[in-house]
């Protein structure tokens, strides 16, 4: 539980991403989205994406959705 960390903004994702951690946000699922996210971050993708009742806004669009996905690097 302490590795997995929650973001609002592509800044805040990118800093947690750089102490190691798994990052959980609203993310859209579609192919696009993870692209662009991987530019952002220099390469990081979605681990797991899962749906939810409660909607948010996606990190990367701006859009509302209710999918949220765990974020992190590969090493």
């Amino acid at each position: 539980k302490k590795h997995i960390a929650s973001a609002k903004s592509v800044t805040e994702l990118k800093s947690k991403l750089k102490s190691k951690q798994i990052v959980k946000v609203y993310m859209e699922d579609d192919p696009k989205t993870e692209d662009i996210l991987k530019d952002k971050t220099g390469g990081a993708n979605s681990r797991l994406i899962e749906e939810i009742k409660n909607p948010g806004k996606c990190i990367i669009t701006g859009k509302k959705t209710n999918t949220v996905a765990y974020i992190a690097n590969a090493y």
